[in-house]
């Protein structure tokens, strides 16, 4: 966040045409909530959020517009930009879950109290 601030990177910063935030999910009310909402609002591109986990999906997209509202006001845009929120329930691949000790990988759901 600390380049978008830099008054010595102006020109880099306009080059930006989108940023993309992974696990946006998180942004809501998780540690870092606060440097979400700040980097957010300081885009003047679109931002793509994408998750695997959304849980609260209305309420997320209600968190987003809110966010581009403000962009809008602190940007003197006529209006806020429009928000795509799409859902897709099939999981293409099955999330695997290992611990890694003395160099190896054990699978979690397989592993017995031994």
């Amino acid at each position: 966040m600390q380049i978008l601030l830099s008054p010595s990177h102006p020109y880099w910063c306009q080059r930006i045409k989108y940023v993309i935030f992974d696990d946006i999910h998180c942004i809501s009310g998780e540690a870092g909530f606060d440097v979400w909402k700040k980097t957010m609002l300081l885009m003047k591109c679109p931002v793509i959020g994408l998750s695997a986990v959304v849980n609260n999906g209305d309420e997320l997209l209600y968190w987003i517009e809110n966010i581009e509202y403000q962009r809008s006001k602190l940007f003197q845009t006529s209006k806020s930009r429009r928000i795509c929120f799409i859902t897709h329930h099939e999981r293409l691949t099955d999330l695997n879950k290992y611990l890694y000790s003395n160099r190896q990988f054990h699978t979690i759901g397989l592993m017995n109290a031994k």
